[in-house]
């Protein structure tokens, strides 16, 4: 696994004590921090040489040998760095008078110099391994490249397809303007029904079914508001008037056992109010028989005589309401619904409607 090296930028030098002729140099601030190159120039003995072992001392990790108590401060992009910290890795190299002397030892005849380029098997060694990652880098960039080139190449079929899916729907369903269904319009109803695409696939007949009236004439709208039918509120009513209960404050047998003949009592007692003949056979009406017949037929029995003829009247108009709707012609339908569409007559006006479709 390759690793991102992470580099250090030192921006200025804090302070230097006890290192050559900085005895306690600090950083004005009047100066501008290093950029990215800078350069040093001075008189002999000024100082350069001494700038320059602080960051040997950060290469070598040691403190130099004549200065064992020098401190310095190093301002970074990542931080102060002390000589407490130079036993820590820096990808610092400095080439100095240090340097030379460390590596040449011009003045020792018998010392060695310690190369300052290494060659051999290891370097053989990463030669061929980079050579290897060039070759696989290559390999790749060659495979994404192919990799690009296919997939443009699937999207320009892909977009030709969409056009000429479109184009095809377009004919099936007789629309003449590309505008109100092209490739894109395809696109997204394929990506809205993408994950339940299957429940959308019709059997042919049904397909076929579809299409047709798809191309049928357009239907003028058939207007028809069905009645609302009161067949469980009218068996409701009739249920609470049958439960009443009245009390005759004295009863007549014979009217109790005829109920026909109580009906037409009671209807003669209403037409001979402030009569003092009867009006069937002209005798003269005792007073005394019509207050008996009064008593038989109380309030309450009144009131639920009335309860009875509103309620059975009430019945008649809805029957008579339903007697006179009209049902649309079945030609005014979709020709698929036509034949689902039956209007029978019943003892010869009430129509009842049976639909399969609609």
């Amino acid at each position: 696994m390759w690793r991102r090296k992470i580099t250090t930028k030192v921006k200025k030098i804090k302070k230097i004590k006890n290192l050559g002729t900085f005895g306690g140099f600090q950083w004005q601030n009047n100066c501008k921090e290093f950029e990215q190159y800078n350069f040093f120039y001075g008189w002999n003995y000024s100082g350069k040489t001494t700038l320059s072992r602080i960051f040997r001392c950060l290469e070598t990790k040691t403190q130099h040998p004549d200065f064992p108590n020098a401190e310095f401060s190093l301002k970074t992009d990542n931080g102060n760095i002390t000589q407490k910290d130079i036993s820590k890795d820096y990808p610092i190299r400095v080439f100095n008078e240090d340097f030379i002397e460390h590596n040449f030892q011009w003045n020792n005849e018998d010392a060695k110099i310690e190369p300052v380029l290494i060659l051999g098997e290891k370097a053989k060694d990463l030669e061929n391994e980079t050579k290897k990652l060039s070759k696989q880098k290559k390999e790749k960039g060659d495979e994404l490249t192919r990799t690009k080139e296919k997939k443009e190449s699937i999207e320009h079929d892909l977009e030709r397809s969409l056009t000429g899916k479109a184009s095809e729907i377009r004919n099936i369903l007789g629309i003449t303007n590309p505008r109100d269904f092209d490739k894109n319009k395809l696109e997204e109803n394929i990506n809205n029904i993408k994950d339940t695409y299957r429940s959308y696939i019709l059997p042919n007949n049904e397909k076929e079914n579809i299409l047709k009236i798809y191309r049928s004439k357009k239907a003028e709208k058939v207007n028809f508001e069905a009645p609302q039918l009161k067949l469980s509120t009218f068996i409701s009513d009739v249920r609470d008037i049958l439960a009443q209960k009245v009390t005759a404050q004295q009863i007549i047998e014979k009217l109790k056992a005829n109920p026909e003949l109580s009906d037409w009592v009671r209807e003669g007692i209403d037409l001979h109010k402030n009569k003092r003949v009867c009006q069937f056979c002209g005798n003269p009406l005792r007073l005394e028989r019509l207050e008996e017949l009064n008593k038989h037929f109380s309030e309450e029995f009144n009131k639920l005589m009335n309860q009875i003829k509103e309620k059975g009247k009430e019945i008649s108009d809805h029957i008579e309401e339903i007697k006179n709707l009209n049902f649309p012609d079945r030609a005014r339908l979709f020709e698929n619904l036509q034949s689902d569409f039956v209007c029978k007559t019943r003892d010869g006006s009430l129509f009842v409607c049976e639909t399969g479709n609609i």
